[in-house]
């Protein structure tokens, strides 16, 4: 997992980026289902959803807008 900008501010939206890979260790196809919790400072935690990412397999782009400062 990755993300972008490094040091985002409060209501940046930040582009998160995954490699998946199944439980056989191969790359997760594109109608694999890929999700991620993020837990704001506060403890507020909310799901974002990715989804596929161009061709390449196990290639997933999810994007969090964080609405507190802080370590999330």
């Amino acid at each position: 997992l990755y993300y972008t900008p490094d040091q985002p501010t409060v209501r940046q939206t930040v582009a998160l980026n995954a490699t998946v890979m199944d439980k056989s260790g191969e790359p997760l196809g594109k109608g694999g289902d890929v999700t991620a919790r993020i837990v704001a400072p506060s403890g507020k935690a909310e799901t974002t959803r990715f989804t596929a990412a161009g061709e390449e397999w196990g290639a997933f782009r999810g994007q969090f807008t964080p609405a507190e400062p802080g370590r999330h």
